[in-house]
């Protein structure tokens, strides 16, 4: 929540704000960034290639991205201890502070999208349900009244 990092157009990473763990500077320098998410303190992001790295406080194990190979990263969300990844067969893997059970996903293996929060994480299935797991002390993991299917808008 001290400092933002995205992968902008050209690829490159743009961290700024406060980076007293590191989260928001000390980033692998790259060209060729995908995705970039940014949680309390540290980040996560995925190469064009599938390769996935982490930084910044590392205090849970949250900046620890196990190694899949041969699988690839698809995307990587970093939460407030624990970071959350799909790989390239939609499966989903969760890693850092769990003890809100926020590394503990439901037992689902095709996924298409994830966010991290500070004790929860939410994720979309390959069927466009949405489920959230982990704390839920201010509601944040009751799917509103769509009853967990994720409905889009035209613009």
């Amino acid at each position: 929540d001290q400092a933002t990092c995205v992968a902008p157009h050209n690829k490159t990473a743009l961290c700024w704000g406060e980076s007293f763990y590191g989260q928001g500077f000390e980033f692998p320098v790259r060209s060729d960034w995908d995705t970039i998410d940014s949680g309390s303190y540290h980040a996560c992001g995925v190469t064009g290639n599938g390769e996935g790295f982490c930084w910044g406080n590392n205090l849970y194990g949250q900046t620890n991205v196990p190694d899949i190979k041969p699988r690839k990263w698809f995307q990587i969300t970093a939460g407030g201890s624990h970071s959350c990844g799909i790989d390239d067969l939609f499966n989903i893997h969760c890693w850092g502070r769990g003890l809100e059970q926020q590394t503990s996903p439901p037992c689902n293996d095709a996924w298409l999208r994830l966010d991290a929060g500070s004790l929860h994480t939410c994720g979309i299935q390959l069927d466009r349900s949405l489920s959230c797991w982990g704390s839920n002390q201010a509601g944040q993991c009751n799917v509103p009244h769509l009853k967990g299917v994720c409905q889009f808008q035209s613009d």
